[in-house]
């Protein structure tokens, strides 16, 4: 993504199966979770065009919907009434971009709308003295390898791993920051598999096992 920014990063801390490198869990603050629930958000236009071009994954086909996104970008001469109109199919606004324009990971590059309103006007969404991005901190929480996300306590640990029969000896802790491509492959992941953590952060997974 074009920006002049410094890239922010988000730390992360996943349980991981020593054997199979296969994340059980991650334990992270609201930064990541903020990320993770953003994804729901994302107008369908926005996912097709950022795990084709931002992923840190082999771009993916999101099924007919790519061809449909082809279709807009590349089209026959006056398929399209304006050029503006083209604009607002590829790159549509999130309904949910003042909560988004916060995240410490802004997969969405979309131009935020701009208001031009009396002076007094405040914003309903900014004068909410409590409102900081989408769940609530501090607080440490864990997201399973299939994106199920809860607060993260000694209960939940050992029922997940109870649930899937690992014993704590199978187990290891790795440490490691993500930018924005590994989110945009996290998204890509959730599209298609069930298990999202471990196939968008494997290549950071191997090198640090590499590494050890």
């Amino acid at each position: 993504m074009a920006t002049t920014e410094p890239e922010q990063q988000i730390s992360l801390k996943l349980v991981v199966i020593k054997e199979r490198n296969k994340v059980v869990f991650a334990e992270a603050e609201k930064d990541f979770v903020d990320v993770l629930i953003s994804l729901l958000t994302l107008p369908l236009g926005t996912i097709v065009r950022l795990v084709r071009e931002e992923s840190n994954m082999q771009p993916i086909e999101v099924g007919s919907l790519t061809s449909l996104y082809r279709s807009v970008e590349n089209p026959d001469k006056e398929f399209l009434s304006t050029d503006s109109c083209k604009q607002m199919i590829l790159r549509p606004k999130n309904s949910m971009e003042r909560y988004c324009k916060r995240l410490k990971l802004k997969m969405d590059d979309t131009e935020p709308t701009e208001y031009f309103v009396y002076v007094e006007f405040v914003d309903p969404i900014l004068n909410r003295k409590n409102c900081k991005n989408i769940v609530k901190g501090p607080t440490m929480y864990m997201a399973t390898d299939d994106l199920v996300v809860t607060p993260m306590t000694a209960t939940s640990v050992i029922s997940l791993l109870a649930t899937m029969s690992i014993p704590f000896s199978d187990l290891e802790e790795k440490e490691f920051s993500i930018g924005i491509k590994e989110a945009v492959g996290i998204l890509q992941a959730s599209l298609t598999s069930k298990s999202a953590l471990t196939t968008a952060l494997c290549h950071l997974l191997t090198q640090i096992k590499q590494e050890n």
